[in-house]
């Protein structure tokens, strides 16, 4: 989003590492990093300096789950609609954006905000980092390729390939 504020890498871990302590603690596991997320842990083991937010790609299944976490722990939903919801734990600290997918039979989250498809996402893959367990989906260098292109691993601007791949 233009305009966004950005933050430094270790605002950006300390988001993500809060947030996945919360989602592990309410039992909520049908979810994954994604995006610039999923890149910046990837290529570097590390949230992507600078970035505006943490993105988080979850079963709209287990939204309500979700609610009640963000109700009990008093964050604050700056943007909600039925496929997405952006929350901010505090006004200091960097958002999360909850891209809410809908799970088919092949195991394809369809994330509609960003009309995105994550095929074959399962089985979810665990990640050890820091002290929490990150879910990652399966083949997730290939979909890394199809959203960045083939040098995802060097570090650009850009936000992807264009046209941006509806399946990734």
């Amino acid at each position: 989003m233009a305009g966004s504020k950005k933050f430094l890498s270790d605002s950006l871990n300390n988001t993500l590492l809060k947030i996945v302590r919360l989602l592990h603690s309410y039992n909520i596991n049908d979810w994954f990093i994604g995006y610039g997320t999923l890149l910046g842990i990837v290529r570097n083991n590390s949230c992507i300096n600078m970035d505006d937010d943490v993105d988080i790609v979850l079963n709209i299944k287990q939204k309500h789950l979700l609610i009640k976490l963000i109700e009990d722990n008093k964050f604050k939903i700056v943007t909600l609609k039925e496929d997405f919801m952006k929350v901010v734990i505090n006004d200091s600290i960097p958002p999360i954006d909850f891209y809410l997918a809908t799970v088919d039979g092949s195991a394809n989250f369809n994330d509609t905000w960003e009309k995105t498809t994550w095929s074959n996402v399962y089985p979810l893959l665990i990640r050890k980092w820091n002290d929490v367990n990150l879910f990652l989906p399966s083949n997730y260098i290939s979909k890394l390729v199809n959203r960045y292109g083939n040098d995802w691993k060097i570090p650009k601007q850009s936000k992807g390939v264009f046209p941006k791949k509806t399946i990734i």
